[in-house]
Parts: structure tokens; sequence; C-alpha cells
């Protein structure tokens, strides 16, 4: 029963046992090192610094590992960057707790020491902005943030392929608008509370919206409903006044 044979050169990157060995023998060459056993070493540059960046993100993009990521930034917010929490508090102590905890687990296994130090650079950089984050200098600073990273993300010719494509680019822009425009309601939400509780407007209330709304009544005597304007009630009341007056 015929077949084709597999051909072996002398680029294969772990040593085989058998036929393949005595062959590196016979032409007095010397046998391939397997993992550990030295080599030519290594030269630490840019592209293991890259390796590293991209094998870290891609480790926090699985489903699991993103899920808990996203659900403690999103309870980082709430606590520290809404209600005013600190970090030196019951909950911020257990927060800091749990990020020790993945941190320990991580030296067994590799994805949780990733979620570790991700957990712990959010927790520590959330909680030291507080309500900040909505201020206008930071809002500016994490956009030019954003955009860096993602300029050296596109120097990788893979991802740049993939984002480059015509389906994939609204997506891309959905990133940046999605963040954006959370980042800014939060902001108009905000700045209206602090002028809501000093007795002033919201900023998206004109000079005369107080005065542009309905006044509906129904009287004990009336079968329909009553719908008026500030000035007709204006005008009934005074001619109410007006009655007692004249009597």
């Amino acid at each position: 029963m015929g077949g084709s044979r597999v051909r072996y050169d002398d680029t294969t990157l772990i040593r085989p046992s058998g036929t393949f060995s005595r062959k590196r023998e016979k032409d007095n060459l010397a046998p391939l090192p397997l993992a550990g056993e030295g080599g030519p070493e290594r030269s630490e540059g840019p592209g293991e610094g890259m390796t590293f960046l991209k094998d870290f993100v891609n480790v926090l993009s699985e489903a699991s590992i993103s899920f808990v990521l996203l659900s403690a930034i999103f309870i980082f917010i709430v606590y520290f960057n809404l209600l005013g929490g600190r970090l030196k508090s019951k909950a911020g102590y257990g927060f800091l707790g749990f990020g020790i905890l993945l941190i320990v687990a991580g030296i067994f296994i590799l994805p949780l020491l990733y979620l570790g130090i991700a957990y712990l650079i959010l927790l520590f950089g959330l909680a030291s902005l507080g309500p900040r984050l909505w201020d206008r200098k930071i809002g500016l600073r994490l956009f030019i943030l954003g955009a860096i990273a993602f300029a050296v993300s596109m120097l990788d010719p893979n991802l740049f392929l993939i984002a480059a494509k015509g389906d994939n680019v609204p997506i891309v822009a959905m990133l940046f608008l999605v963040g954006f425009f959370l980042w800014l309601s939060m902001h108009q939400a905000i700045t209206n509370d602090g002028r809501i509780a000093q007795g002033l407007k919201p900023m998206e209330a004109s000079d005369g919206e107080a005065d542009n709304r309905h006044i509906v009544g129904l009287g004990d005597d009336e079968a329909k409903v009553r719908v008026e304007h500030p000035e007709d009630e204006k005008d009934r009341e005074k001619s109410q006044q007006a009655v007692p007056d004249a009597v």
C-alpha cells in the first residue's frame, strides 16, 4: 500500500529520536537542542516586549477573563467614581484582597496572573481618580492614551489586516464612539447634578424652558381633564382674586 513519505529537514525545532538523529550524527552535525537545553541565547529586544504585550491582550480577551475584568471595571466605576468610595474602606480592602488572591493563584495558573495584574492596575487607577474621572482634562488624557494604544497596535501586520477590512472599520470606530459618548453623558450628568445642587438650571435648559410646561388639572365638578399653559393659570388666578376685591 503506497503512500507519501514525510521528509524532515534540518529546520526541525525539536530533536526527534531514531533514524533522523543517527543521520545527523553520520553527517557530523550537532544534535538539535531540546527546550531548556541551551542553544543560542535569544536577545531581549522590542520584539520580545511586543510578543508579551500581544500574549497579555490575548489572554484578557478570552471570554471568561474579559467577563470578570469588565464586571470589575463596572463595579469600580460605580463605587469609586460615582459614589465617591475610597480604597481605604471595607469595600476597598475587599477589592484589594481579591486582586492579591488572583496574583497568588496566577503562580499556578498563568491567565489568572495576567488578570490579577490588569485588575490591580484598574483598581488603583480608578480609585485614585475618583469623581475626577469625569473632568474634561482627564477625559482628554484618556482619549489620547487610547489613540496612542490603538496606533501602536496597528504596528502588528495581522491586526492591521483585520482592522482595515471594510466590514471591521465601523466596529473599530465604535470602540471610540461608545467610550466617548459614555464619558460625555456621565460628564453632563455630574455637571448638572452640581448645578441643581446650587439651585441652577441644567446646562441643556434654555431661559424659557422652565415656563414651557403644561399644567393638567381635573376639577371636582368637571368630567374632562383640563390642560392649561402657565399664562392661562396666572390669568385665571388674577380673575379669581379680582372677584373678592370687587365684592
